[in-house]
Protein backbone atom coordinates (compact mmCIF):
# COMPACT_ATOMS: atom_id res chain seq x y z
CA UNK A 1 0.00 0.00 0.00
CA UNK A 2 3.15 2.31 0.08
CA UNK A 3 2.47 2.87 -3.66
CA UNK A 4 0.52 6.07 -4.58
CA UNK A 5 -2.56 5.19 -6.73
CA UNK A 6 -1.50 7.17 -10.66
CA UNK A 7 -4.36 7.40 -13.07
CA UNK A 8 -3.48 6.49 -16.02
CA UNK A 9 -3.47 8.76 -19.59
CA UNK A 10 -6.10 9.26 -21.77
CA UNK A 11 -5.56 6.54 -24.42
CA UNK A 12 -5.61 9.59 -26.98
CA UNK A 13 -1.96 10.40 -26.02
CA UNK A 14 -0.79 6.76 -26.17
CA UNK A 15 -1.76 6.42 -29.70
CA UNK A 16 -0.04 8.50 -32.37
CA UNK A 17 -2.57 10.54 -35.15
CA UNK A 18 -2.72 8.40 -37.76
CA UNK A 19 -0.16 10.68 -40.39
CA UNK A 20 -2.18 12.24 -43.27
CA UNK A 21 -0.68 10.38 -45.71
CA UNK A 22 -1.68 6.93 -44.43
CA UNK A 23 -5.53 8.44 -44.65
CA UNK A 24 -5.15 9.96 -48.04
CA UNK A 25 -3.90 6.83 -49.37
CA UNK A 26 -6.35 4.93 -47.53
CA UNK A 27 -8.89 7.05 -49.02
CA UNK A 28 -12.04 5.06 -50.50
CA UNK A 29 -12.18 7.06 -53.45
CA UNK A 30 -8.11 6.74 -54.46
CA UNK A 31 -5.02 8.69 -53.17
CA UNK A 32 -5.75 11.74 -56.16
CA UNK A 33 -9.16 12.68 -54.31
CA UNK A 34 -8.24 11.60 -50.95
CA UNK A 35 -5.52 14.33 -51.31
CA UNK A 36 -8.08 16.96 -52.53
CA UNK A 37 -10.81 16.04 -49.94
CA UNK A 38 -8.31 15.94 -46.97
CA UNK A 39 -6.95 19.52 -48.01
CA UNK A 40 -10.02 21.05 -48.50
CA UNK A 41 -11.77 19.64 -45.27
CA UNK A 42 -9.21 18.95 -42.80
CA UNK A 43 -10.26 17.60 -39.52
CA UNK A 44 -9.69 21.20 -37.60
CA UNK A 45 -12.52 21.95 -39.98
CA UNK A 46 -14.24 25.43 -38.17
CA UNK A 47 -17.73 25.79 -37.42
CA UNK A 48 -17.58 28.87 -39.92
CA UNK A 49 -16.61 27.22 -42.70
CA UNK A 50 -18.65 24.64 -42.37
CA UNK A 51 -21.91 26.39 -42.44
CA UNK A 52 -20.72 28.86 -45.50
CA UNK A 53 -20.55 25.20 -47.47
CA UNK A 54 -23.85 24.10 -46.50
CA UNK A 55 -25.15 27.54 -47.17
CA UNK A 56 -23.86 27.53 -50.70
CA UNK A 57 -24.92 24.40 -51.32
CA UNK A 58 -28.61 25.60 -50.47
CA UNK A 59 -27.79 28.53 -52.10
CA UNK A 60 -26.79 26.13 -55.76
CA UNK A 61 -30.11 24.31 -55.47
CA UNK A 62 -32.09 27.02 -55.08
CA UNK A 63 -30.96 28.54 -58.03
CA UNK A 64 -30.94 24.75 -59.66
CA UNK A 65 -34.92 24.31 -58.43
CA UNK A 66 -35.19 28.72 -59.59
CA UNK A 67 -34.55 28.03 -63.24
CA UNK A 68 -35.57 24.06 -63.62
CA UNK A 69 -38.44 26.12 -65.59
CA UNK A 70 -35.97 27.05 -68.34
CA UNK A 71 -36.15 23.27 -69.68
CA UNK A 72 -38.92 21.83 -68.23
CA UNK A 73 -41.29 24.55 -69.49
CA UNK A 74 -40.32 23.96 -73.68
CA UNK A 75 -40.70 20.27 -73.27
CA UNK A 76 -44.23 20.61 -71.62
CA UNK A 77 -44.85 22.81 -74.59
CA UNK A 78 -44.08 20.33 -77.13
CA UNK A 79 -45.78 17.67 -75.28
CA UNK A 80 -49.17 19.84 -75.12
CA UNK A 81 -49.30 19.11 -71.61
CA UNK A 82 -49.85 23.29 -71.17
CA UNK A 83 -52.57 23.72 -73.47
CA UNK A 84 -54.43 20.76 -72.47
CA UNK A 85 -54.03 22.15 -68.26
CA UNK A 86 -55.17 25.74 -69.71
CA UNK A 87 -58.63 24.02 -72.08
CA UNK A 88 -59.11 22.03 -68.69
CA UNK A 89 -58.93 24.93 -66.28
CA UNK A 90 -60.92 27.39 -69.13
CA UNK A 91 -63.66 24.36 -69.54
CA UNK A 92 -64.13 24.00 -65.21
CA UNK A 93 -64.48 27.83 -65.05
CA UNK A 94 -67.55 28.27 -68.19
CA UNK A 95 -69.14 25.22 -66.54
CA UNK A 96 -68.87 26.26 -63.05
CA UNK A 97 -70.04 30.23 -64.37
CA UNK A 98 -73.06 28.38 -66.14
CA UNK A 99 -74.39 26.33 -63.34
CA UNK A 100 -73.62 23.20 -65.48
CA UNK A 101 -71.12 21.87 -62.43
CA UNK A 102 -72.56 19.16 -59.89
CA UNK A 103 -71.11 19.75 -57.15
CA UNK A 104 -67.99 21.94 -55.71
CA UNK A 105 -65.24 22.25 -57.88
CA UNK A 106 -61.94 20.06 -57.28
CA UNK A 107 -58.76 21.00 -58.69
CA UNK A 108 -56.95 18.45 -59.72
CA UNK A 109 -53.80 19.93 -58.85
CA UNK A 110 -52.14 21.03 -55.98
CA UNK A 111 -51.17 23.99 -55.49
CA UNK A 112 -53.65 25.11 -52.53
CA UNK A 113 -51.78 22.05 -50.52
CA UNK A 114 -48.43 23.27 -51.30
CA UNK A 115 -49.68 27.39 -49.88
CA UNK A 116 -50.84 25.82 -47.22
CA UNK A 117 -47.54 23.85 -46.48
CA UNK A 118 -45.86 27.06 -47.01
CA UNK A 119 -47.68 28.86 -44.76
CA UNK A 120 -47.61 26.02 -42.09
CA UNK A 121 -43.52 26.30 -42.45
CA UNK A 122 -43.63 29.78 -42.27
CA UNK A 123 -45.80 29.95 -38.88
CA UNK A 124 -43.47 27.16 -37.39
CA UNK A 125 -40.45 29.36 -38.04
CA UNK A 126 -42.02 32.23 -36.93
CA UNK A 127 -42.90 30.81 -33.12
CA UNK A 128 -39.25 29.62 -33.13
CA UNK A 129 -37.96 33.05 -33.08
CA UNK A 130 -41.08 34.72 -31.81
CA UNK A 131 -40.02 32.47 -28.32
Amino acid sequence: MGESYRRPCPASSRVPLTPPTTAIADFPLGERLGGTWYSLFTPETPAWLVAAAVTGLIALGATFAAFAGILADPVQARLGIHRRRLLRLLDTIERHGTGGMDGAFVAREHFLARILDFWDAFMGVFRIFRG
